[in-house]
């Protein structure tokens, strides 16, 4: 803090990211040796709703769309996920 009571320092904003957005990175990274991510998939896919796997449905074509999926068909994992939890 300066003499005058100013804050010193860098202002940082904060991006907020909704859990069901989650769902949608955490299916990109998924792979063998990140057995975390699936659990958390598995965590994330027992508490989501009706409307919340509608966002995650949207996200996943959204990466598909810009080309964003790695090779993965994330709309196909996304649909898989909510029908096994």
């Amino acid at each position: 803090m300066t003499a005058d009571g100013q804050k010193l320092g860098v202002k940082y904003p904060l991006v907020v990211v909704d859990e069901m957005y989650l769902i949608v990175m955490k299916l990109l990274s998924v792979r063998e040796g990140r057995e975390t991510d699936s659990a958390d998939l598995r965590s994330f896919a027992s508490i989501a709703d009706v409307e919340e796997w509608a966002r995650v449905e949207t996200s996943a074509h959204l990466v598909m769309s810009r080309g964003f999926s790695r090779g993965r068909d994330v709309i196909a994992d996304a649909e898989n996920l909510r029908t096994t939890y």
